[in-house]
């Protein structure tokens, strides 16, 4: 387990509110590997886009806007660099 920053604590929160639980494991092994690759400064857009696809597949419908809107900001912060 790595150690969270205080941002990616309250994005896994947010998520856990919106998978199902049995689809909690999965989100959170997306999300520890998405965590791990941002310490080492190796998580880019590309990685991003990439996790978010499969993260979506998760959510439940209706959360999966919130989530978006969610994750697009986060995502147009990475693509600012």
């Amino acid at each position: 387990m790595i150690m969270m920053q205080n941002g990616q604590a309250k994005f896994l929160a947010f998520i856990d509110a919106a998978v199902d639980d049995a689809n909690q494991g999965k989100a959170h092994a997306l999300l520890q590997e998405s965590f791990k690759a941002q310490q080492a400064g190796t998580f880019d857009y590309q990685a991003y886009l990439d996790m978010k696809d499969d993260l979506l597949a998760l959510v439940k419908p209706d959360q999966k806007d919130q989530v978006e809107a969610a994750m697009n900001q986060f995502g147009d912060q990475l693509k600012k660099g």
